[in-house]
């Protein structure tokens, strides 16, 4: 299929066209679908239940270095909380952070140390010359089946697996997770992991 830049003005209105209809008909089915990532079941919920009940308004609510732990907590996390990682990981709890509990927060601190000093010493993404930089947008073929119940690549359909065959070309390495839902157990593992 040819990029964008290479169709004509009618190809363009032609396919946004045939996008809408596509959009129209999916929106007409009337799912109701929560693309939310990472929310737990509430059979994982329930799991944790207990834990509420263990603190209350009488509960010792401070670290062991005095910090009230209701508020955010210091800058590189509870000493408490670090000491449980390096055990875990095999270092001493000064080469710990311990980050708050979203992972968006996490990627937004790597995106932003990327921009201003770089990645494993590659020129910071801030001072990259993007006047030069074109970007790229490529259609693949999709496919219309189910796949949050894909447990194996071999069970994804195989458009779906052209694609991350695409992906992996593209990115010179191979995918290992790839997400068939938004639940936590809605994965594949493909390949090796670590």
């Amino acid at each position: 299929m040819k990029s964008y830049k290479e169709l004509t003005k009618n190809e363009l209105l032609e396919l946004k066209n045939h996008l809408e209809d596509e959009y129209k008909e999916v929106s007409s089915k009337g799912l109701k679908l929560d693309m939310s990532r990472g929310k737990p079941s509430s059979a994982q919920l329930e799991l944790s239940s207990d834990m509420l009940d263990i603190l209350n308004s009488s509960s010792d609510l401070k670290s062991e270095n005095g910090l009230d732990v209701r508020n955010y907590g210091c800058l590189d996390g509870i000493p408490e909380a670090k000491k449980l990682m390096a055990d875990i990981v095999g270092v001493s709890p000064e080469n710990i952070i311990v980050c708050g509990n979203s992972s968006l927060n996490i990627m937004y601190d790597i995106v932003s140390r990327s921009m201003v000093f770089g990645v494993l010493g590659e020129t910071p993404w801030s001072k990259l010359d993007m006047e030069h930089v074109t970007p790229v947008v490529e259609m693949v073929p999709g496919w219309q089946q189910d796949i949050t119940n894909c447990r194996r690549f071999q069970e994804l359909p195989q458009k779906a697996k052209d694609y991350v065959h695409y992906l992996e070309e593209l990115l010179e390495h191979e995918i290992q997770f790839i997400s068939v839902g938004a639940k936590r157990d809605e994965y594949i593992l493909k390949g090796a992991w670590l």
